[in-house]
């Protein structure tokens, strides 16, 4: 039983969406910090949690984005989240193992940076190539004074504290060197494909 028809016609209505849209590539550092304090099997907890609270009050004071974490469970989580673009190592026991060297390693490759400082471990040799050096054991005597020779950083000397690294170049280049010994750098630069290798073989914090 039919008790009606009608025709329905149904339009689309137009509507005009302006866009505005500009691209660009932020310049910005996003870093991703693992630091700890003493070499060997066990970790001085109370001295990291101290370390990892200067660092990250000391890159908050210079407005940078960062992460501070302690273990590698948390940068290992950090590093894959995709967030941070600069790597900074440094201090003592606790050291990236496994495959997560060579992510690092692949991601400075594509154009991340990476920072080193510290005690250096077999475990991490993978990243020897990105921050291009050798190492070699450790110099023999401690605090030493570095000179900057520029030109990336203001030329001057500078006080370290600890016994510092010794290590060759390996593709690297010299930015600073100790005061009292010859041929071994202290802080070196490296170009590791589209991305950046730093390397100070003393404690930077």
């Amino acid at each position: 039983l039919t008790l009606g028809t009608a025709i329905i016609n149904v339009t689309e209505p137009v509507v005009q969406v302006k866009l505005n849209v500009t691209q660009r590539v932020l310049q910005s550092s996003r870093v991703l910090v693992l630091t700890t304090c003493r070499p060997g099997a066990a970790e001085d907890t109370a001295c990291t949690a101290a370390r990892a609270t200067f660092v990250d009050s000391y890159l908050t004071g210079l407005g940078i984005e960062h992460t501070v974490t302690t273990d590698e469970a948390g940068f290992r989580k950090a590093l894959r989240s995709g967030r941070y673009n600069v790597y900074w190592l440094s201090g003592g026991a606790e050291k990236l193992k496994g495959s997560l060297a060579e992510e690092v390693r692949e991601a400075v490759f594509r154009g991340d940076s990476l920072i080193m400082d510290g005690v250096h471990d077999e475990r991490n040799k993978d990243l020897d190539e990105v921050v291009g050096v050798l190492h070699r054991g450790k110099l023999p005597t401690a605090d030493q004074l570095i000179t900057v020779a520029g030109p990336v950083f203001t030329p001057g000397v500078l006080n370290t504290i600890g016994k510092p690294e010794k290590v060759q170049l390996a593709g690297g280049t010299q930015q600073a060197g100790y005061g009292t010994i010859t041929g071994y750098p202290a802080l070196v630069s490296n170009d590791y494909g589209l991305g950046k290798g730093w390397i100070a073989t003393f404690d930077l914090v």
